[in-house]
C-alpha cells in the first residue's frame, strides 16, 4: 500500500508519482483503482521527434482525462532476470545488471526460491520482473490509498512510438509519384493519430521539420490543411443535417397541431 492521502494534505492541486516495482512472479496492478496500459507501438509524424518530452506530455495527459482522472498507467513490465539478456525493445539506456538489481532492493537474487536463507548460486534460475507505473491523483478523484496486488502476467510491454523517415530523391518517375502519393496517405494518418493520442492538432506544435522539408509534395502542413478541410466539411455536414433534423421536427409538430385543432 501507498499512503497517497497523507501527501494530499498540503496540496489541493494534481501530483504525479511513478512507482517502480520488483516481483519474483509478475506484473503489479492496484486493486482499488483501474490499471491501463499507455498507448504503445503507434505510427507519429517525424517532426515529433525534436520535441518529443511534450509530446509524451500531451499523450499522457490526454489519457488521463480520458480515463476520468482516476486510474494508473502502465508504462513498462519486463522480465529483467539476469538470464534474460533482452529488456527492453528498443533501450534508451543501459539495462539493469546484477548489481545494480542487488542495489535496488531485489534481495532473493542468488537465494534458494524456496528457501530465503540458503544461498544459491546459479542465478539464472530467479526471476525478476519489472513493472513501472505512472500515477497522477488529486483528492477529487482519489479517495482512498493505492492498494496493489502481484498478479502471474509476465508479458512485456513498453510504451513506444514509431517515427519513419522519408526517402530523398528525384521522384518524376512512376514509382518515385506512387511513393509520394504513399507517403501523403502515411503523413495523414500520422497526424490523426497524433490528434488522437494528444488530443491537440497541428496547429499546436512547434513544426520544426517544416523549416527542413525535404518532400515538398508531401509535407506535414499540406497533410494537415487537407485534414483540416475534410474536418471542416464533415462538421458543416453535420450542421447541415442536424438543421435538416430540426426543421423537419417544427415541420411535424405544426402539422401534428393543425390535425388536433381539426
Amino acid at each position: 500500500m501507498l499512503p497517497i492521502r497523507l501527501g494530499m494534505a498540503n496540496s489541493d492541486g494534481d501530483q504525479d508519482m511513478i512507482v517502480y516495482s520488483f516481483t519474483r512472479n509478475g506484473r503489479i496492478e492496484s486493486t482499488n483503482y483501474r490499471t491501463v496500459q499507455m498507448p504503445t507501438a503507434k505510427n507519429i509524424p517525424l517532426f515529433v521527434n525534436t520535441n518529443f518530452g511534450s509530446f509524451y506530455a500531451n499523450t499522457f495527459q490526454n489519457q488521463w482525462m480520458q480515463q476520468n482522472q482516476s486510474s494508473l498507467f502502465l508504462e513498462y513490465a519486463w522480465d529483467v532476470s539476469p538470464s534474460n539478456y533482452v529488456k527492453c525493445d528498443p533501450c534508451v539506456s543501459e539495462p539493469t545488471n546484477f548489481e545494480d538489481l542487488k542495489k535496488a532492493g531485489v534481495w532473493w537474487l542468488g537465494k534458494d526460491p524456496y528457501n530465503d536463507y540458503v544461498n544459491q548460486y546459479d542465478t539464472q534460475k530467479q526471476n525478476v520482473f519489472f513493472t513501472r507505473l505512472h500515477v497522477r491523483y488529486n483528492r477529487k478523484h482519489y479517495a482512498q490509498d493505492l492498494i496493489f496486488q502481484e498478479t502471474p502476467n509476465r508479458e512485456n510491454y513498453q510504451a513506444r512510438y514509431i517515427i519513419t523517415h522519408p526517402a530523398t530523391g528525384d521522384f518524376n518517375c512512376e514509382a518515385g509519384k506512387q511513393y509520394l502519393k504513399q507517403l501523403k496517405e502515411r503523413r495523414k494518418k500520422e497526424m490523426e493519430m497524433l490528434q488522437q493520442l494528444t488530443g491537440k492538432g497541428y496547429d499546436d506544435w512547434d513544426v520544426v521539420m517544416d523549416k527542413e522539408e525535404k518532400v515538398e509534395a508531401a509535407s506535414y502542413a499540406s497533410v494537415s490543411s487537407e485534414i483540416k478541410t475534410r474536418s471542416t466539411k464533415k462538421e458543416t455536414g453535420k450542421e447541415i443535417f442536424m438543421a435538416s433534423m430540426a426543421l423537419l421536427s417544427m415541420v411535424t409538430m405544426v402539422g401534428l397541431s393543425r390535425k388536433r385543432n381539426i
